[in-house]
């Protein structure tokens, strides 16, 4: 009886260590992904009256990545696909989270017909510029407004965090707003004009200045202040904010009076209300 527990003990003893040497390594090698929101300029509601839909939507997406501190571009992906800013986007890289370590990861989107394959090294970013317009045109959301986002020394590494770049927009939105208290009969020829407009700006925050005087323009044609039913003429913009930083935005209500103000905005898109 005795040899018998013995017999099957060893047999035991044996399984388990057989079972050992055959365990799973521990998955040291995860893949990279970084994930891409945009710096909503209100609120956290992904869309409301100021957060439009038309207004997030990003076409062109690229990433460059550097060792911490250093201008040196080591890794790049263009045209890494398009996104519905639906909270976020993970980008997959063709790399593993060993591989990577600490980097500094730089993202830019809606760029446009920009040619980003000789982009070599942060000092190349720099000198890029947004997708231009001219004084026949006005910033359209339907085509994507130009973003621009970092995260600096992010270690691919630490399993407690994700590597998250917000891309933050590179012109700002007006919202301009028209009332006459006094007078709740409004014209329906009221309209405004735009002077003193960058045609473009640097894509890097903190560069957006420096633009030659003539790369100003006015609008070529006044814009028209829709009424909202409510005794209000109303109508957005978005442009590019720079050098100057603002533009003039100059109001013609009933092409009798002339207001002429200015309308501060981030780029990072601040709404402002103009009551005059």
């Amino acid at each position: 009886m005795y040899r018998l527990i013995f017999i099957i003990s060893m047999i035991w003893l044996c399984n388990v260590s057989c079972s050992d040497d055959h365990m799973p390594e521990p998955d040291i090698n995860k893949t990279a992904y970084i994930k891409i929101r945009q710096n909503l300029f209100r609120s956290a509601t992904m869309v409301d009256e100021d957060n439009l839909e038309s207004e997030q939507t990003i076409k062109t997406i690229a990433l460059f990545l550097t060792e911490p501190s250093s201008t040196k571009i080591v890794y790049k992906y263009i045209n890494i696909g398009s996104m519905d800013m639906d909270k976020y986007k993970l980008v997959t890289l063709p790399l593993q989270e060993s591989e990577l370590g600490k980097k500094d990861i730089y993202l830019i989107t809606n760029y446009g017909s920009t040619n980003l394959s000789a982009v070599e090294t942060m000092d190349d970013i720099k000198k890029l510029n947004t997708p231009a317009v001219d004084k026949n045109h006005v910033l359209d959301p339907n085509e994507g407004f130009c973003m621009y986002g970092k995260l600096l020394n992010f270690d691919f590494t630490n399993t407690n965090s994700s590597a998250i770049v917000n891309a933050e927009r590179t012109c700002a939105k007006y919202k301009i707003t028209l009332t006459f208290p006094e007078n709740p009969v409004l014209s329906t020829d009221n309209t405004f004009v735009i002077a003193n407009e960058a045609s473009y700006t640097h894509i890097v925050d903190g560069l957006r200045g420096g633009i030659q005087d003539s790369d100003y323009f006015n609008i070529a044609s006044p814009l028209a202040l829709e009424p909202d039913g409510s005794g209000k003429y109303m109508n957005t913009v978005y442009m590019y904010g720079s050098g100057k930083g603002s533009a003039d935005l100059c109001i013609y209500p009933d092409k009798q009076l002339f207001r002429e103000a200015r309308v501060f905005g981030r780029p990072a898109g601040t709404v402002s209300e103009l009551y005059v």
